[in-house]
């Protein structure tokens, strides 16, 4: 590796001996920007790798929508129940209605026989 490294140096010098300066210096340009890469992507998967788990915990986690779709159902839930126990109320009323009705025919009838009592009881003591 460290031949590598020498012989490209060499190379360069050569290329600014002879007179290609401007392509010496593009070309270690060139060569400087492949470790500046391999920095920059060992960096990358580095950041990759501690984010990962907050992605998996991020993809695991209900998102809002979830969490709101799961209250707008409970939501529905009670109100159907509230709407079922209105009908139920509104049943009882009808009955305490009805049975209230009931009673004071029930205590006209009552009131009507009292009266026809009394009349008979008149009518057999003046016989």
């Amino acid at each position: 590796m460290i031949e590598v490294i020498i012989a490209i140096l060499l190379f360069l010098i050569l290329l600014a001996i002879l007179g290609y300066k401007r392509e010496a210096d593009s070309l270690l340009g060139c060569l400087l920007m492949i470790p500046i890469g391999i920095i920059s992507f060992l960096f990358e998967i580095l950041l990759h790798l501690l984010l990962s788990p907050i992605y998996i915990i991020a993809f695991f986690m209900p998102s809002k929508e979830k969490k709101a779709l799961s209250e707008l159902e409970n939501i529905k839930q009670e109100n159907e129940e509230l709407t079922k126990e209105k009908k139920a109320l509104c049943k009882l009323e009808n009955i305490k209605k009805e049975n209230e009705e009931l009673r004071k025919e029930n205590e006209k009838l009552i009131n009507k026989r009292g009266l026809l009592l009394k009349k008979l009881n008149k009518r057999r003591k003046h016989e």
